[in-house]
């Protein structure tokens, strides 16, 4: 019974916090509050709060794991602790690992795309909603958002046309090229 009340919270809890920033967010933008260092510190609390859920995400796992018959086989000492460390990676920390290096990605694309049009495209709070959306969507839900983002870009420089759509067929379909 707690096991499951547990999951619920942990399982709902990131996604309605994620709502619940966005909203923020849309607050602080409606009311003309929303400047690019204020966006910088909710952006750093949301990722901070992703993993300080990961490490309870982790947590949980090895008592509910524990706490089952079954499951208790699969922890010292009848398994290795490589076992349940690469299985706690593999479900929980590499999918926020990947969203924080793909934030990252698109905020340094971002300032490298504002450099090359002449700080033209991007607002100042652009690149840290692309930081923000990759930590919400998280993996690998971001690559439809990354997917999208190119072609908001189409038309702006012809030799770029190509290159975006490469781009929205590899991450939209990658067997076609194959």
């Amino acid at each position: 019974m707690m096991s499951t009340i547990l999951t619920t919270i942990i399982t709902y809890g990131e996604l309605i916090i994620s709502v619940g920033v966005l909203a923020f967010m849309y607050g602080k933008h409606i009311r003309g509050a929303l400047t690019a260092q204020a966006l910088k510190k909710i952006v750093l609390w949301f990722a901070l709060f992703l993993a300080g859920m990961l490490a309870l995400k982790i947590i949980a796992g090895y008592f509910l794991l524990r706490a089952d018959p079954m499951g208790s086989l699969l922890l010292p000492p009848n398994q290795s602790w490589d076992w349940f460390i690469r299985l706690m990676f593999l479900h929980y920390a590499f999918p926020f690992a990947v969203s924080v290096i793909a934030g990252v990605g698109m905020y340094y694309a971002a300032l490298w795309t504002n450099k090359s049009f002449a700080g033209e495209l991007f607002a100042e709070e652009d690149k840290y909603i692309f930081v923000f959306a990759a930590l919400a969507t998280g993996w690998p839900y971001f690559i439809v958002y990354l997917a999208k983002t190119p072609s908001a870009i189409r038309g702006y420089w012809k030799p770029f046309d190509r290159f975006v759509l490469g781009l929205e067929i590899l991450l939209t379909n990658p067997w076609q090229i194959i």
